[in-house]
């Protein structure tokens, strides 16, 4: 690696003799492809201050170049006589030799030049605030007079600054001042991934601002059917922002419009799994956020229960409020186990419901999984149709204790078992990669298999010993 760095080297000097900048900035991307700041550090430094030397000496020929062409004017001839007196020439007379032209000095004296921290904080406050079409115009102005040390000088701490992640800048301002600083060009040796993460990253800052929120709002309606208000952006960005108590969050997520108005935002934002969050967002907001709006997520399922909590409180109130209105007779009337069982069940119905639903959708995505993808208690999973069949038998058994709620009890059964039988079906025609079928005919023989209980568990049973003799060769029970 140091003889690749020595011979380059040597070519950039030889090169800064006679060649021009095009051939050298040449020469110099070559020597890129095989001298990487990250894996060479001294060597890139070594190759970056030739590739500036030979820049600077090309520079300096070229205006001694344009400063030697000076046209020399000699004087006319004159025919020189002797003195006829003296016999001596008349030095007046002698004609006039070819005379060295006078050159005029060039003043090489540089401008005084900024502070590279001043000239980078510059930048940043104007490029903050300034209009996309005339910013690299003021970056020209300001940086006609910079030498090419003071270049690369701004250029490595503007570098530092962006890294840091504290700037806040459109996009297209941060681009003026790669182009400005010759970042777009594979002679600069830096990594164009990064530059444009850092461009994007600066750019979702920006957008942050107060006086950018009528543009995130539109960008979030691009996400959500609804457009918001420049007030519900800031309050939607306040829920990214400022850190909260996970009750809080919950009560905040309480309405699942403002669940999906802070997802469009975070949408709008660039915040992804895997990508660092942008400038001002907070890690702990974002992460309850996006379980929120990831369905079947363990953080969606606690906003669902805590929603149902709240409706058992208002159900609870509302039974208390009939009853005050009524005197308090339908309790006067009830036994204590009856009105026990009653406000049980007013309390939590609403959160059963809640997880019998997520509890339907885990046991239909654990049963209809391939078998080529690793699911938990596989063994279990093989026997899945029985076990079903043999809780449902369970629970009819438990019919005498709940006679008088009879109609309420068969409801409940005929839900369990059309369940228990859909369950095989769809698992059945899954697994040998045919659709289940959809017909009315199949709807009806399925709605009249499953009002009659015995042949709805005949069904289902069968459905499973299809299967399994089907892929026996797998070996379930062995895995």
């Amino acid at each position: 690696m140091a003889e690749d760095v020595a011979d380059y080297v040597g070519d950039l000097r030889r090169l800064a003799l006679e060649a021009d900048e095009r051939t050298i900035k040449r020469a110099y991307a070559k020597a890129l492809k095989v001298i990487r700041p990250d894996e060479d550090p001294a060597g890139f430094q070594q190759l970056h201050e030739a590739y500036q030397r030979a820049l600077a000496q090309c520079a300096r020929r070229q205006e001694q170049r344009d400063g030697a062409d000076v046209v020399v004017q000699f004087g006319p001839e004159i025919h020189v006589a002797a003195s006829p007196d003296t016999g001596t020439i008349d030095a007046a007379a002698q004609p006039h030799a070819a005379v060295a032209p006078r050159l005029q000095p060039i003043d090489l004296a540089l401008p005084p030049q900024p502070d590279p921290r001043d000239a980078v904080s510059a930048m940043l406050r104007e490029g903050a605030h300034a209009v996309p079409a005339w910013f690299p115009a003021w970056l020209r102005t300001h940086s006609s007079d910079w030498s090419f040390d003071t270049r690369d000088a701004v250029a490595v701490h503007l570098l530092q600054v962006l890294r840091g992640g504290e700037v806040v800048m459109c996009e297209s301002n941060v681009l003026a001042m790669y182009g400005l600083l010759g970042w777009n060009d594979i002679a600069s040796g830096l990594d164009a991934g990064e530059l444009r993460w850092l461009a994007e990253r600066t750019h979702r800052a920006w957008l942050q601002l107060p006086a950018q929120h009528d543009g995130l709002a539109i960008m979030m309606a691009g996400f959500s059917p609804d457009r918001p208000s420049s007030r519900q952006v800031a309050a939607r960005l306040a829920d990214l922002q400022v850190p909260r108590p996970h009750l809080r969050n919950l009560w905040n997520a309480l309405r699942p419009q403002r669940v999906r108005a802070v997802a469009a935002l975070m949408s709008a934002l660039g915040c992804q799994p895997g990508v660092p969050l942008p400038r001002g967002i907070d890690s702990g907001q974002a992460t309850f956020w996006a379980g929120q709006a990831q369905d079947w997520s363990r953080l969606q399922l606690q906003g669902w229960l805590f929603r149902a909590s709240v409706a058992s409180v208002l159900l609870v109130g509302i039974a208390f409020w009939v009853m005050w209105l009524d005197g308090y007779t339908f309790l006067r009337e009830q036994s204590l186990l009856a009105s026990v069982l009653l406000a049980a069940a007013i309390v939590l119905l609403p959160p059963l419901l809640v997880l019998g639903y997520f509890g339907h959708h885990a046991l239909y995505a654990w049963q209809l999984a391939p078998e080529s993808m690793p699911s938990p208690r596989p063994r279990l999973r093989a026997a899945g149709v029985p076990v079903l069949v043999g809780v449902l038998l369970l629970v009819a058994a438990t019919y005498p204790l709940f006679i008088e709620w009879a109609p309420l009890y068969m409801l409940g059964m005929w839900l369990l078992t059309w369940q228990v039988l859909r369950i095989a079906q769809v698992r059945y025609y899954v697994r040998r990669t045919v659709r289940p079928p959809e017909s009315s005919g199949a709807l009806f023989l399925m709605v009249l298999g499953t009002a009659l209980f015995v042949p709805a568990v005949v069904a289902a049973l069968a459905y499973w010993a299809l299967d399994l003799r089907r892929a026996r060769a797998m070996r379930w029970w062995h895995t």
